[in-house]
């Protein structure tokens, strides 16, 4: 059961990536709301929705997840390499409140949670 809510919080993760980068490239929503919120209640209502199931989320979605974020990211930001690393730690460390916290440590954890989230698939495949 933990690694099935684990897998589901990986996927609301990447999803909550995704509605954040979205979110924050329409500049009246980014002024009037902290988008970075969207990350962590994503994370809770697919860990929720996991747990409810029962069943784990497949690899497949995980990557598909990845895959299309990279896409967003690309199509608004271009293929400057600071903002595809930069933006989604942005947006986490702005969702977590974390303004003490370094840029650097914030795309480390962000890096982190995805290659641990491949790592896991990869070796848990229950």
């Amino acid at each position: 059961m933990f690694f099935i809510t684990l897998k589901g919080a990986l996927i609301g993760f990447t999803l909550g990536l995704i509605l954040a980068v979205l979110a924050a490239s329409w500049l009246w929503l980014e002024m009037r709301m902290n988008v970075g919120y969207l990350i962590p209640v994503a994370t809770f209502l697919c860990m929720i929705f996991s747990a409810w199931l029962r069943k784990a989320f497949p690899y497949s979605l995980f990557l598909m997840g990845q895959a299309f974020l990279l896409f967003v990211l690309l199509a608004i930001y271009g293929f400057d390499a600071s903002a595809l690393c930069a933006v989604p730690a942005y947006l986490f460390r702005e969702g977590l409140h974390g303004s003490s916290l370094p840029l650097a440590a914030a795309e480390l954890m962000v890096g982190i949670i995805f290659l641990g989230g491949n790592l896991l698939w990869i070796y848990n495949k229950k």
